[in-house]
């Protein structure tokens, strides 16, 4: 039965195909998802009984024909997939379906309908979806790129608090 509720759910990738959008002729991963527990009120309840499936595209290029790089990360985090080939997922589709993963779902508005999409893919146990943390990487990237217009606009650089002018007097 096809998934009819929004929501963040734990699922398994039951059938996994490689393919092109429609329109742009982008190459995606197709990803049938079957739901087996729903996130609800902070706690998980099984869903398996109502057989939910959903399939979520998962497009791995840009119209400028530039890799995705955030949908690439989260089918590398949630399937262990090492980035190279992305045949790999379609070709190891039997095995990668006993590995649970998290999904969200959310209507979206296309051509005037309301469709139900999967919004995000996770490893499964993330924590309300998975926060991306900022590594050394873009620490010092960012540091680079952006430090002295953030200094500046807070006004400027902070003055260092003075030395001590000699050794404590003792009581």
């Amino acid at each position: 039965m096809l998934a009819n509720r929004e929501g963040l759910f734990n699922a398994y990738p039951v059938d996994i195909g490689i393919g092109e959008s429609r329109q742009n002729k982008l190459l995606q991963v197709n990803i049938l998802y079957r739901l087996f527990e729903e996130s609800a009120g902070g706690e998980w309840t099984n869903c398996s009984a109502e057989n939910l499936e959903i399939t979520g595209y998962h497009i791995l290029e840009k119209r400028d024909h530039s890799l995705n790089e955030s949908t690439i990360e989260s089918l590398k985090a949630a399937l262990g997939w090492d980035g190279r080939d992305p045949f790999w997922m379609q070709d190891n589709a039997q095995q990668l379906a006993q590995q649970p993963v998290q999904v969200k779902l959310a209507f979206e508005e296309y051509e005037g309908k309301q469709n139900l999409k999967v919004q995000f893919l996770n490893p499964y146990g993330s924590q309300r979806g998975g926060v991306a943390k900022a590594d050394d990487g873009l620490r010092r990237n960012v540091g680079n790129r952006l430090g002295s217009k953030f200094r500046a606009l807070a006004g400027g650089t902070p003055a260092n608090p003075p030395k001590p002018a000699g050794t404590p007097a003792a009581s």
